[in-house]
């Protein structure tokens, strides 16, 4: 009887799975509420993608597709953050604003993954934040964060992780970039 009914169990992961896997995983965020606010004019580049390996999520050996790119998603978090603080953001390409030296901000996608197996999902986010002043380099850093967690990989549970790490690293990314620029 305890064989049917972790077999029961099995075959109901993989049915889970199969189905979950039919659409892309949307990669969301949500801004910091919180957040400390932000003066000034912001160049937000473009997320260089370094990555060695390219494929995101991997589910028992089966690439998932996401609605977007990896860096486009963290470029976009930081936009969030920054418009959320009350920074102006703009494009490489614009400068029209009243601010002399506008802050560049970039960074380069290093590592980006997520593999689930049966119940196990595992998540590593690496990328380098810069943040320029003029012909100055005033803030360089790179941030990893690691997570593991057990629960069906429903495409619900994966957005959630996926939402839910990136937020965790943003804190880190502004009040790091916030307490750079409140300096200057």
């Amino acid at each position: 009887m305890k064989r049917i009914w972790i077999g029961a169990l099995g075959l109901c992961c993989l049915l889970l799975g199969a189905c979950a896997s039919q659409q892309p995983v949307q990669l969301n965020y949500s801004p910091d509420r919180w957040a400390e606010s932000c003066t000034g004019e912001v160049q937000l580049e473009p997320m260089h993608d370094a990555r060695k390996e390219t494929q995101f999520i991997v589910r028992e050996g089966k690439v998932l597709k996401t609605d977007r790119d990896v860096p486009g998603w963290i470029q976009s978090a930081l936009r969030d953050e920054l418009e959320l603080r009350g920074c102006r953001v703009v494009s490489p390409q614009v400068h029209d604003g009243p601010f002399s030296q506008p802050y560049r901000l970039g960074g380069t996608l290093y590592e980006a993954r997520l593999r689930t197996s049966y119940l196990k999902q595992q998540l590593v986010l690496k990328f380098q934040i810069t943040l320029e002043q003029g012909e100055r380099k005033i803030f360089d850093k790179t941030y990893r964060g690691a997570w593991d967690t057990t629960d069906l990989p429903t495409q619900a549970t994966l957005q959630e992780l996926l939402s839910s790490s990136l937020e965790d690293m943003m804190k880190d990314v502004m009040a790091d970039v916030s307490h750079v620029m409140q300096k200057k």
